[in-house]
This record gives C-alpha cells, structure tokens and sequence, in this order.
C-alpha cells in the first residue's frame, strides 16, 4: 500500500511558518511572519503526469510551467486530470507548489508539497501567479 501524501493546505497549515485560522464556516492559512494570508490556486496540464513530476522532482518550477497547459477551444483555461496545486503570500514571503492526479474522479496528491521562503519564495511569486488559473 502506498503511503498518504498530504495535501498541500495540510502541508501549509502544519509548516512552522503558517497558522490556519477559522472564522465562522472559513478556514484560511496566515503566514506568521509576515501576518499575510496563503492565497491557494491551481493549474491544469494537457501532458501525460510524468513529465510534470519529472519537473517538479528538481525543484525548477520554472520548467513547470514550461509544460503545455490545459486550454479549451477559446484558449482559457480548462480542467485536465493533471494539475498542480499552487500557493503564494502576496508579498513573495512564501510559494508552495504540489502535483495531483486523478484517481476516480479525486484528486490526490502526486508529491510531497514544496514549500519556499524568503529569497526563493520572492523569486518565484511572479511565476507562480502566472501559473494560477483562479486568478
């Protein structure tokens, strides 16, 4: 049996840096250090799985986001089986980034999640808000 990967909200609210917060029916995740919110999005690729863990397995996000995006015929962005869940604190203090698929119409995750901080994390927001199709 495989082990469970946890999502990346789960990865996120257990990292040291982060807090999840409940307001009524909402939770959202903080980022303690700089008080900012963990904005969540995702986006969708028309290629096979493999490819986009080969890519992610270096790190290279930006090699990621090289891979061929799943589009509909108008050119927006669609719903694919081969995703990547993304997250950002909107000054650049933090991105995280995680590979699902789809098993029985539910996603589950591909990979641990990848979570940066600091330098990094700031040189990548712009191309993790590139990459967000919820945006």
């Amino acid at each position: 049996m495989t082990p469970q990967v946890e999502t990346l909200e789960a990865a996120l609210a257990g990292h040291p840096s982060c807090t999840r917060t409940a307001k009524e029916l909402f939770t959202r995740i903080i980022h303690q250090p700089s008080g900012n919110p963990v904005h969540i999005g995702f986006r969708c690729f028309s290629c096979p799985l493999e490819p986009l863990l080969t890519a992610f397995a270096t790190g290279d996000l930006a090699a990621v986001a090289a891979l061929p995006f799943a589009v509909d015929d108008s050119g927006s962005p669609t719903i694919n089986t081969v995703r990547i869940d993304l997250a950002h604190v909107p000054g650049g203090e933090l991105v995280a980034a995680q590979p699902l698929r789809y098993t029985d119409y539910v996603s589950e995750p591909a990979a641990p999640a990848l979570i940066l901080e600091g330098t990094a994390a700031r040189g990548l927001v712009d191309l993790v808000l590139r990459m967000d199709q919820t945006r």
